[in-house]
């Protein structure tokens, strides 16, 4: 997000945030999730609870469950339920910037994830240094439908990015009116499953990224493979991958920008071509988010003369 503000981020994040109402229902996503004693669970944004209830009793007391909760008052209060509960640890801070490494490899994450910041949670989630085992998020399906491999608009960046190390699908759809407030869009559980093997060897996921943002420039795609790899390469990733020439992201797959990565990644010297290209757009896409929040660009007028 542009603003590292938490108190701004909890603003927002009362508007955009929907708590499922009924505990039967819970407990039959979080079955879904496949949530076994002895697990350790992060939770996002735990509310009220009752995520959080069906949780501790999925993982018992030979487990564990972090919940993390921005809002003072809703800590406060989980707090006073689930204080007794050794195995329950309730923390109040901004799961943006809390330090996520010291949890163990095998660690799951589940969460109703507020509409304002889902783009955020993905990102922080999805790191190597940190990220789950495995990972059950309630999210807008619309919002998914651009993330999702395969989706009606095509894969993007960011789709693209998590791929080659996990499969994205939804496991169950929800009725508006499973929600409180009802919310104006609609909503799915959505598994993150771990690829064993990986389509990118880990050690390489910030060339990767690189590489992702570097062929991302090019919406229509003329020209992109051309810049990063040799005819030779082309046509063979083209015949056996999969590849689209002349097409941006958005006609590839998961398997094709892998296997054109690994092929471009062979040489180290290309590899450093592109170093540093995720953060500039990063770094864009934060600038062009402060604009919006300040109201756009203002338009320059011609003086009365």
């Amino acid at each position: 997000m542009a603003s590292d503000d938490p108190g701004k981020r909890l603003e927002k994040l009362r508007y955009s945030q929907n708590f499922l109402r009924e505990r039967r229902l819970v407990e039959q996503i979080v079955k879904l999730a496949r949530i076994m004693p002895g697990d350790t669970v992060l939770e996002i944004g735990p509310g009220h609870g009752i995520i959080t209830h069906a949780l501790r009793d999925a993982v018992g007391a030979t487990g564990s469950v972090i919940a993390i909760e921005l809002d003072a008052k809703l800590a406060a209060r989980l707090r006073g339920v689930f204080g007794q509960v050794s195995y329950v640890k309730i923390t109040e801070a901004d799961f943006l910037s809390v330090g996520l490494a010291w949890l163990p490899a095998t660690y799951v994450a589940f969460a109703n994830v507020p509409f304002a910041i889902t783009s955020a949670v993905l990102d922080k989630l999805f790191q190597p240094n940190h990220w789950p085992y495995r990972a059950h998020l309630i999210l807008e399906r619309a919002a998914m439908e651009s993330v999702l491999p395969g989706g009606s608009s095509g894969p993007t960046l960011k789709s693209l990015a998590i791929a080659p190390w996990y499969d994205i699908a939804p496991v169950y759809a929800f009725e508006r009116s499973d929600f409180a407030p009802r919310p104006a869009v609609d909503t799915a559980l959505y598994a993150f499953e771990r690829r064993d093997p990986p389509l990118v060897d880990v050690q390489r996921y910030d060339a990767y990224r690189d590489f992702l943002a570097a062929v991302s420039k090019d919406r229509v795609g003329e020209g992109i493979w051309k810049r990063v790899l040799s005819a030779r390469e082309i046509d063979r990733l083209a015949d056996d991958a999969g590849l689209v020439v002349g097409r941006g992201i958005k006609a590839q797959g998961a398997e094709s920008m892998a296997a054109a990565f690994r092929a471009f990644d062979v040489d180290k010297g290309r590899a450093a071509s592109v170093r540093g290209a995720a953060d500039a757009l990063r770094a864009e896409q934060a600038r062009r988010e402060q604009i919006n929040e300040r109201g756009g660009h203002r338009r320059k007028t011609r003086p009365n003369r």
